[in-house]
């Protein structure tokens, strides 16, 4: 019984790491978005309001206010979930993938951002050609709620990355399994998103294949900076500035397209991310990481991506464990 929960070193298996700071993840999810929509409620309630303006105001903030404010509240819940977990284990910070921010992100995230934006903005123009979107008009670009939805997406960027990347990818390091490392943090990636509007298969797949190029990114680097670029791109553009859903989700955008039929090209309802387009750029996006990467020295598996953080570093007594 004891080998089912701990490793031969006498530490708690990888999966079971991963497995409650995923219950831990949806578990505060749910009771902070209920004492958010409580508190919410309460102020209104507390406003006094005629009917007709209560009525107004609880459209107004079911349909801008609350969908931005549980966002933020998820991504936050995402990112501190891991990072809390990593430092009761105590590891290295850079072992979380967090490490040369000033270096690294000059260059691979800047690489990242690139490749997503190229990658989203080719898919956009070949429906655009084929007429498989069409542009409708254009809003303000100075738009408040444009604004709100850039900033969710780059706390999405950073969030989900630190947490399917980052923090997953670095605990199943111990495992010394390529297989692991790369296709489970792709797969919990895919579920997910099972509960978004318009799911279909081909979309998870997609939402998966993304994941695999993604995990190459950190697996090749030793950092999650290009991940994070592509997935802020990747999103915003497809989403607050081509006007298209971004995983089943439509938000406020620059320009106002739309799916005059709803195909394996465009994805229908799910956006881009539920097409063969998709299917192509996320096998596109795993060959340009390999070439991009074919000189890099970093070993994932190697012993200075799992030597032990000094006892001053964690401020503790004893030295943190290695990861193994």
């Amino acid at each position: 019984m004891k080998m089912i929960f701990k490793n031969k070193h006498g530490m708690v298996r990888s999966g079971w790491i991963i497995a409650l700071c995923m219950a831990a993840f949806y578990a505060l999810g749910y009771a902070f978005s209920a004492l958010l929509i409580d508190a919410l409620r309460m102020i209104l309630d507390a406003a006094s309001l005629d009917v007709a303006s209560y009525d107004a105001l609880v459209d107004w903030m079911s349909a801008s206010v609350l969908p931005v404010a549980l966002q933020f509240l998820t991504e936050g819940i995402m990112l501190a979930v891991p990072l809390a977990a990593w430092r009761i284990m105590r590891y290295r910070w850079e072992d979380l993938g967090l490490r040369d921010f000033r270096a690294r992100f000059k260059k691979d995230g800047v690489v990242g951002m690139a490749l997503g934006f190229a990658a989203c903005s080719a898919i956009f123009l070949l429906l655009l050609a084929t007429g498989n979107v069409v542009v409708e008009g254009v809003n303000s670009p100075f738009s408040l709620s444009l604004f709100a939805w850039v900033l969710v997406f780059v706390a999405v960027g950073i969030a989900e990355e630190v947490m399917n990347r980052g923090f997953i990818m670095s605990v199943l390091r111990r495992t010394n399994s390529r297989f692991l490392v790369i296709v489970v943090p792709s797969l919990i990636f895919g579920l997910i998103h099972l509960t978004n509007p318009n799911v279909t298969l081909l979309s998870v797949v997609n939402i998966v294949l993304l994941g695999i190029a993604l995990s190459l990114m950190y697996y090749k680097s030793g950092n999650v900076w290009m991940c994070i670029g592509f997935h802020i791109a990747w999103n915003l553009f497809q989403s607050v500035v081509y006007g298209m859903p971004v995983s089943g989700l439509d938000v406020p955008a620059f320009l106002v397209s739309a799916y005059p039929v709803g195909n394996l090209l465009n994805g229908g309802g799910f956006g881009i991310e539920g097409g063969v387009l998709t299917t192509v750029a996320a096998v596109s996006v795993m060959a340009f990481t390999l070439f991009y990467y074919h000189t890099s020295e970093y070993r994932f598996f190697g012993d200075h991506a799992n030597a032990p953080q000094s006892p001053a570093a964690v401020g503790q007594d004893e030295e943190a464990p290695a990861i193994r």
